[in-house]
């Protein structure tokens, strides 16, 4: 069934319909490197995975892709652009740059700021010592030489 409908020249957007509702096709089981944040902007997805960018490319009718998911997808189902149905060659694409450095700077930001949160829960409170010279200090100041 899979492959008639992987055939089928068909409308891209029922083929892809049809692919997600197939039973055949076995889930991955998730991890978390496969979740996609729920805090991403849209924008940042491709519209054929629905997942994070790291090489946006731009159609000639204004999509934006993954351009690995866009060229397996023009290997396999012929030169015709999966959200609207027209003709689409590899030489439509576009690089999407800023939007690529975009997208790299929100993920380095999220992670950074995911790191401080752990950092905070992770951190254990200073503990007050009174050396000799009855100073106070912190206790990581004892090992300082």
């Amino acid at each position: 069934e899979l492959d008639s409908i992987l055939d089928d020249r068909s409308s891209p957007l029922k083929k892809i319909s049809m692919l997600a509702d197939d039973k055949t096709i076995k889930k991955k089981k998730k991890n978390k490197k496969d979740e996609i944040p729920k805090d991403i902007p849209v924008e940042y997805l491709c519209q054929l995975t629905k997942r994070p960018m790291t090489e946006p490319v731009k159609t000639t009718y204004g999509n934006i892709y993954e351009k690995t998911a866009i060229l397996g997808w023009l290997n396999q189902q012929g030169h015709i652009c999966p959200l609207t149905g027209a003709p689409l060659a590899e030489t439509d694409l576009k690089p999407m740059n800023e939007l690529a450095e975009e997208i790299k700077q929100w993920i380095l930001k999220r992670s950074m700021k995911q790191s401080n949160q752990d950092d905070n829960v992770n951190t254990k409170p200073e503990t007050k010592v009174t050396n000799n010279n009855n100073q106070n200090a912190t206790e990581d100041d004892l090992y300082d030489f």
